[in-house]
């Protein structure tokens, strides 16, 4: 009997390791996929904000399908008299914003400094809930963008478009208007992972010798900040 019980013992004590280990097991899978969850609906919303970025440079572009009053705006040479002086415009307007007080853009900026990461607004003074300071993906541009349920963002991404003086040094030297978008991208139900990605243009006119010249778009920067914090209605 002494021997049958230490084989119970025995038998008890390897069954409970095997549930442990299958225990540990199953989390580490649940965990992995979690894992695996979140990175697919943070990429899916980084490629919303990302795609709602070059929708911001097709409306700084379009010259046919947006209202006149915009086209005349972002087209316009620096500085564009009617351009918002605070906060973002609406209507036709809707989305264009002037540069936010506290990001330090001024025009005594040195010209090597653009693009340096130093015009950088802070995430925390957009107010995402104006939907008012905010463009929809395809507003002005007329594009589709997929959203609602299922592998896709829960809402369309949208943007906004900030007008940043030229520095001095770089007014002399060349005829760029600098702009700053700010677009937000939103994952899949039921987690609406935010993603916010900002980028700096130089928008160059063409060139008045070469008739066949158009306008150029530079990528001065691109950065990730933090996301905003989502209401339950956005």
């Amino acid at each position: 009997e002494p021997m049958h019980s230490g084989g119970l013992e025995l038998a008890l004590v390897f069954l409970l390791a095997v549930a442990l280990i299958g225990s540990a097991v199953t989390q580490w899978v649940l965990l992995s996929a979690r894992s695996l969850t979140s990175d697919r609906q943070h990429q899916i919303a980084y490629r919303a904000a990302r795609a709602a970025i070059d929708d911001a440079v097709h409306d700084m572009l379009d010259t046919t399908h947006s209202p006149a009053e915009r086209i005349a705006l972002l087209h316009a040479a620096s500085p564009a008299p009617g351009w918002p002086d605070a906060g973002c415009g609406s209507g036709p307007l809707r989305g264009l914003c002037a540069p936010d007080a506290s990001s330090g853009t001024s025009a005594d900026t040195p010209a090597n400094a653009i693009g340096a990461g130093s015009r950088t607004a802070p995430f925390g003074a957009m107010d995402w809930q104006d939907m008012q300071g905010n463009v929809p993906f395809g507003l002005f541009t007329g594009a589709p963008y997929p959203a609602g349920t299922g592998l896709q963002p829960a809402a369309p991404p949208r943007y906004r478009i900030e007008r940043l003086p030229a520095p001095l040094q770089a007014q002399a030297t060349e005829p760029a208007t600098l702009y700053r978008v700010t677009a937000l991208g939103i994952g899949p139900l039921p987690a609406r992972i935010p993603v916010l990605l900002q980028a700096e243009f130089a928008v160059l006119p063409p060139e008045a010798s070469s008739p066949s010249s158009s306008t150029q778009v530079r990528e001065l920067a691109f950065h990730q900040l933090p996301p905003p914090r989502l209401n339950a209605d956005e």
